[in-house]
């Protein structure tokens, strides 16, 4: 029996056009980089609502609230958030490290709901702030509300 050799490219197409059939098995070197199949991220599905007066705060009041106020994806991972907004003004979800400033538009309506969505892709990892930068919860943009996190701030968190 003939000891199987490691044939290259040519060789094997010389074979093949003779009618042999090889079979030809080669052993990754170890300093070659292994060749891993790319595959995408599915995208990462947030659903937030804003509901007018809903928390109440250590300051002893009730404050909008954005719900959930902390977000979590990978980092190239494309994420799609959907605002639903139970109040009547539009707020906004400003995060300028990821250079994110969506307005969600308020309800026409009491009892009705106003709906945004947008996307974005984060590359690095870290913790983001964001806050609605609009003038709500009594006081404007520096209100309760927007300077403490899980009300109308919070954070997206980006891991590897």
């Amino acid at each position: 029996m003939i000891a199987p050799k490691i044939l290259a490219g040519g060789a094997v197409a010389a074979l093949a056009s003779l009618g042999v059939t090889a079979v030809v098995l080669a052993a990754r070197p170890a300093n070659h980089p292994a060749t891993a199949p790319v595959t995408a991220l599915a995208p990462e599905l947030v659903n937030l609502t804003i509901v007018p007066d809903a928390l109440m705060g250590s300051n002893k009041r009730t404050h909008d609230a954005y719900i959930p106020a902390f977000i979590s994806a990978r980092a190239n991972q494309k994420v799609i958030v959907t605002i639903y907004n139970l109040d009547t003004t539009p707020h906004s979800f400003t995060a300028p490290s990821l250079g994110l400033n969506a307005i969600a538009v308020g309800a026409k309506a009491q009892g009705a709901v106003g709906m945004t969505t947008f996307s974005f892709t984060a590359a690095k990892t870290g913790v983001y702030h964001w806050k609605c930068i609009l003038p709500c919860d009594n006081g404007g943009a520096n209100a309760w509300a927007m300077t403490h996190d899980g009300f109308m701030a919070g954070t997206i968190t980006i891991q590897a």
